[in-house]
């Protein structure tokens, strides 16, 4: 059919909205690698690694655009995962390059619907007063068997709290009206 042009809609990412009225973008790209390494066989062990991005310097929005994945030399168990490869490091590098930047850390868990654990409050504390990330706010994402959550950390306040993915209407994201400028 002469004219006929076929076109695949995708989804490009999924919109966070944070605390100071500011949005975040979780690229589809860095999701779907995620969720490639959900825990789901009885003894998979647990996948972990860092969220890369960038915070835009004009409107303060920040988008996570890539991640690093399991490393050879990373320590991994059913319910325990410790990156502990140079090779994370190396990735990082690599991407700062590209003027992406380390602004946290994602793992999976063995859950429908994951939980942060003890350990995993404690090591996000720990990242928010020791490490430098390159937004407003530290990001942790869990991967579980049906759904993922997204928590951030508060660097100034030393707070940690969940956000939720912006309503839609029509795959159209709306607007958050209790923060207009």
């Amino acid at each position: 059919m002469k004219g006929v042009l076929a076109v695949q809609y995708t989804s490009r990412c999924a919109k966070f909205f944070l605390p100071n009225g500011r949005t975040v973008d979780l690229l589809s790209y860095a999701l779907a690698e995620m969720a490639d390494w959900k825990q789901s066989e009885v003894h998979s062990p647990e996948s972990c690694g860092f969220l890369l991005g960038y915070q835009n310097r004009t409107t303060g929005n920040i988008t996570i655009s890539h991640i690093t994945t399991v490393q050879k030399n990373d320590y991994r168990s059913r319910f325990f995962c410790r990156i502990m490869d140079c090779n994370h490091y190396r990735l990082m590098k690599l991407h700062e390059s590209q003027k992406n930047y380390y602004i946290g850390v994602w793992h999976t868990h063995p859950q429908l619907i994951p939980e942060p654990s003890h350990i995993d409050l404690e090591e996000w504390q720990e990242i928010m007063l020791k490490d430098r990330v390159g937004a407003d706010f530290a990001f942790f994402i869990i991967i579980g068997l049906a759904e993922y959550r997204v928590w951030i950390g508060d660097c100034k306040r030393a707070q940690i709290s969940e956000i939720f993915e912006c309503k839609q209407i029509d795959g159209i994201y709306e607007r958050n009206l209790n923060h207009e400028n």
